[in-house]
């Protein structure tokens, strides 16, 4: 099986993993890495910075048509939504797939219309809203949603990468791509490399993260919750203990979770809470908080995971 790398004959150069600025991912399967939002907030570049603004641009639309019960532009505006098969990233066994994937986010958006709209009002309009409070939204479809809104920068990134290596390209249709500008999905023809007559997106190989990589933000932002606000909320310990007598002793994590777990209380839910009836200045510590912890990784890392990835595969 063949990665970026050897499949153009870049290795006979010298290049491996920690020279290029690529992900250099094995052809024909997914690699179970994924495109991390909080990594590309952090990032400053000019190609970053271009992919805020879509992201920004996307998030923006989304809640003036919440806002303004305008279902039909909603629904336009979910539809581009989708698995790159391209960018060779994901969960999938085997071959990459991804036919109902927009399907099902849309669907799934759908049905948390109330509760986004609830927490964009209050100031949340962050992607990590959505990954954070809606249920059967993981790591890797956080990962497709970002990385259909980024892909016309994705491409113009591929592009500059072949340029400056020397990896042939030809012209290929491309669907589905995000024009922040004008905010539609638009199609076209345009150049990039490819695989089995396949075209191949690359992905800089320094906004991916693992998928317990990415659960983990999700974690630091409950954790961060629990720790200052839950376990010091007289409502909450009221709830859980239902004994005034103890209203000014802390909660432990320990009763927390017990008195979740009894009430069919999920993580999802407590994200709930806190992004439609928290102050958005606290939200937004949370979110500092979870960029705070995200690192990126280093070139052996990433080399690790996808080579486990290919022998996984064979």
């Amino acid at each position: 099986m063949q990665n970026i790398i050897s499949h153009f004959s870049l290795h006979n150069q010298g290049y491996t993993q920690h020279n290029v600025d690529f992900l250099n991912v094995y052809l024909g399967v997914d690699n179970r890495l994924f495109l991390d939002y909080n990594k590309i907030l952090q990032g400053n570049s000019p190609l970053y910075k271009a992919m805020k603004t879509d992201i920004n641009n996307f998030m923006s639309s989304m809640f003036i048509y919440l806002s303004k019960n305008q279902d039909v532009n909603l629904s336009d505006l979910l539809k581009g939504l989708h698995e790159t098969n391209a960018t060779h990233l994901g969960l999938s066994e085997g071959n990459p797939r991804g036919k109902s994937v927009g399907d099902e986010l849309k669907e799934t958006i759908f049905k948390n219309l109330k509760f986004l709209k609830k927490a964009f009002l209050k100031g949340n309009l962050e992607i990590d809203s959505v990954y954070f409070g809606i249920k059967n939204i993981g790591p890797d479809r956080i990962s497709d949603i970002v990385t259909s809104i980024v892909k016309s920068r994705l491409i113009e990134f591929t592009r500059q990468q072949c340029i400056l290596h020397s990896i042939p390209m030809q012209q290929v249709a491309v669907s589905k791509i995000f024009d922040s500008n004008t905010i539609t999905w638009n199609a076209g023809f345009v150049q990039l490399p490819t695989y089995q007559n396949k075209p191949i997106i690359f992905i800089p190989k320094d906004v991916v993260s693992t998928y317990s990589g990415i659960a983990g933000t999700f974690n630091t932002f409950i954790n961060y919750g629990f720790h200052n606000f839950f376990k010091v909320s007289t409502a909450y310990k009221n709830l859980v203990r239902g004994n005034e007598k103890e209203i000014n002793k802390d909660l432990m994590r320990k009763e927390f979770d017990e008195y979740n777990k009894e009430q069919g209380i999920n993580n999802k839910d407590i994200s709930k809470i806190m992004l439609t009836e928290f102050d958005n200045k606290d939200v937004v510590n949370a979110f500092v908080e979870v960029r705070k912890q995200t690192i990126v990784l280093t070139d052996d890392e990433i080399v690790e995971i996808l080579n486990n990835k290919f022998k996984a595969a064979n």
